[in-house]
């Protein structure tokens, strides 16, 4: 029950960081660390700029 209650915790702790889109079952995060976490927000920032710029 420990894992499961800092899972939470840890979801929860990252989802209050308004600059991460995270998904309430995106154990790979918790599981990387904050490190990935802010590594797919660039690239997912940079992707949607380019996008926008294309059109």
């Amino acid at each position: 029950m420990d894992d499961e209650r800092r899972h939470h915790e840890a979801l929860k702790k990252l989802s209050e960081k308004t600059f991460f889109r995270l998904d309430p079952q995106d154990f790979t995060v918790i599981m990387r660390g904050t490190e990935f976490a802010e590594d797919r927000y660039s690239h997912s920032k940079e992707f949607w700029s380019k996008r926008e710029k294309e059109e």
